[in-house]
């Protein structure tokens, strides 16, 4: 219940950021997608590192393990669609 509870806490932290950040705003979005602003590149790419120093210090302190997953290309190739026809379907 705990790791709920701290996805859920973390998830609203990271939402709330992407929304102070103007992440999630329409013109943010389309801007990126035409080359224009780098906002939403540059704030994921802080994030990846943000995640993978953290990642680093849970396992240095021996409360993470490093886990490689296999790969299921289906499922990705399904998300990616899915998420496309989303993104069409809305107008982006």
């Amino acid at each position: 219940m705990n790791t709920l509870l701290g996805g859920l806490v973390f998830g609203m932290l990271f939402g709330f950021l992407l929304q102070r950040g103007r992440v999630v705003w329409y013109d943010m979005q389309v801007g990126t997608l035409r080359f224009k602003d780098m906002t939403i590149v540059k704030f994921m790419f802080s994030s990846i590192l943000v995640a993978m120093v953290g990642v680093e210090i849970l396992y240095s302190a021996g409360l993470a393990s490093r886990q490689i997953l296999p790969v299921n290309l289906w499922a990705i190739i399904v998300g990616g669609l899915v998420f496309g026809l989303g993104w069409s379907l809305i107008g982006y």
